[in-house]
């Protein structure tokens, strides 16, 4: 097998497939590569969302499907230094899923394509000015695309598939198309991504819309067309080119018999150069992968046994062999892999073995050597620390608001409860006098009665005004009996009324002197549910 310096080129890392004879190579790792690492958490789990770096060294974190939503809108800055994210301001203006977010060179960030949450194919984009935190109207793009390939080349910004079989070229200072779309060979190529090669560029790894690997396809800029690369070679993992541009790619991968086998790929060539026998140590399909000095990362994916489950494996790809690194604490797979200025790698996002979006976002550190792997595990740590105690910090302060809104509103209802029953007292005063007069009115038309009775029996009822007097006095005192039962009846409500009001006194002095003690106590708050311990 003829051996090549390898790293000069382009790889192309399918991470399945087989050697060409079938033959099983034996394989040792060489080592560590690095070391993953916590680096904190999302707001939310996201899939099929977007990252750029911004200039304050921040990341921002674009839109994606959501546990709450199959597109989002929302927006959030991840400060890697920390493990800190912060919720933005601003919104998008039509949520969004599989677009690409491009930083400009006047530090604005480009937020291209996708599709709504109802699965609406979108051309319209949107730019991001981080020194505002704000968002307007960007140009229209030439196809609406969604989970297309994005390079950011010499000539500009390349998209290149994404439910669309076409690719355009964009300006990137004056935000223009250079020139009209132009076509692809076969389907529309999905999740896709690019590498140069050759003066040309690889779009590899892409998958249709039943989520079957395509073969990669070579884009010439200078000609404008695209030709597939290989057409009986179908590939499952993304292109990288570890040191610029060369001749050939790396080739790993064939769905029809897994292996880990890279292989070489010459671009005019419809068939595989040589079998080299490099080799990762375990076989996947659609990794993140993402070229670094010295080595390219290979980051989860899908196992090309069985059913699709997401892997936690990670190994670095060295000319020597594929290193070991420590594995994700979530496996993921469509993760994606953000590179910082000191090597480190930032992985995000993707979807765990229950399809979910995943929050939690891990760190690659690689093995530039043992000091500077413990220097970043201990700047992690604090890091991590510091994070932690950010989020207790503002949780216990959350808390604090909480109960003093808990207190003004208790205290609120003391002034109004102590009103209240103030007026119920006073209104009871006049009911007990009420029910006094009445009572006196009622034994006064009794007495009268009886008088008027008995003058009238001695009459011998030869009296039509005596009778007549009898029936007033007797018609008076049964509705005077019948207004004193109903002041009774009000009498006894209200002061049913004005016990309950006593009541809701008491209860909330004393809801108001624990709410004070609670507030005068030390604090401390669960690190889970923000609440008080």
């Amino acid at each position: 097998m003829r051996r090549n310096a390898w790293w000069a080129g382009a790889l192309v890392l399918g991470v399945v497939g087989c050697s060409s004879d079938g033959t099983q190579h034996a394989y040792r790792p060489v080592g560590t590569g690095g070391q993953v690492i916590s680096g904190g958490a999302l707001l939310e789990g996201r899939d099929g969302h977007a990252v750029a770096r911004v200039d304050s060294g921040q990341l921002l974190v674009v839109g994606g499907a959501t546990a709450r939503a199959a597109a989002s809108d929302t927006l959030e800055r991840y400060d890697p230094s920390t493990g800190w994210s912060d919720p933005l301001r601003a919104r998008l203006s039509t949520p969004r899923v599989g677009h690409q977010a491009i930083g400009l060179p006047d530090g604005r960030v480009w937020i291209v394509g996708g599709a709504d949450a109802r699965g609406k194919l979108l051309d319209t984009t949107e730019l991001f000015d981080p020194t505002r935190d704000a968002l307007q109207p960007g140009p229209r793009l030439g196809h609406p695309r969604a989970f297309a390939a994005a390079a950011v080349t010499s000539a500009g910004l390349l998209l290149a598939g994404g439910t669309s079989p076409s690719a355009e070229l964009w300006n990137l200072t004056t935000l223009r198309p250079s020139g009209a779309p132009f076509a692809l060979p076969g389907q529309a190529p999905l999740r896709g991504s690019l590498a140069p090669a050759d003066g040309a560029w690889i779009l590899a790894g892409a998958r249709d819309a039943h989520g079957e690997a395509l073969p990669p396809v070579w884009i010439d800029l200078a000609t404008r067309r695209a030709e597939l690369a290989a057409e009986r070679l179908v590939l499952a993992g993304p292109p990288v080119a570890p040191s610029g541009a060369s001749h050939a790619f790396l080739v790993s991968g064939r769905l029809d018999r897994p292996s880990a086998a890279f292989q070489w790929l010459e671009r005019g060539r419809q068939d595989v150069v040589f079998d080299d026998g490099y080799r990762v140590l375990e076989p996947r399909d659609f990794p993140s992968v993402v070229a670094q000095p010295g080595g390219v990362l290979v980051v989860g994916g899908a196992s090309p046994y069985g059913a699709p489950t997401p892997l936690a494996s990670v190994e670095w790809v060295t000319p020597e062999g594929s290193n070991s690194v420590s594995p994700l604490a979530i496996p993921r797979r469509d993760a994606v892999l953000t590179p910082l200025p000191d090597g480190r790698v930032v992985i995000s996002g993707g979807t765990d073995s229950g399809g979910r979006p995943v929050s939690g976002i891990e760190v690659f550190v690689p093995e530039t050597s043992a000091a500077s792997l413990d220097r970043y595990g201990a700047a992690s740590r604090r890091a991590a620390q510091t994070a932690q105690q950010q989020r207790d910090l503002a949780r216990a302060q959350a808390e604090v608001a909480r109960l003093r809104q808990e207190l003004d509103r208790t205290q609120r209802k003391l002034v109004q409860t102590q009103q209240q029953l103030a007026q119920a007292q006073a209104d009871l005063t006049t009911r007990d006098a009420q029910v006094q007069g009445l009572g006196a009115q009622v034994a006064q038309l009794t007495q009268q009665l009886s008088s008027a009775q008995q003058r009238a029996q001695a009459a011998g009822g030869q009296s039509q005004s005596l009778q007549a007097q009898v029936n007033d006095l007797a018609f008076r005192l049964q509705q005077s009996k019948l207004a004193y039962d109903q002041a009774i009846r009000e009498r006894d409500a209200a002061r049913t009324q004005v016990f309950a009001l006593q009541a809701d006194l008491r209860a909330a002095q004393a809801q108001i002197q624990a709410l004070k003690a609670q507030l005068a106590a030390p604090f401390k708050v669960d690190p889970v549910t923000g609440r008080r311990l």
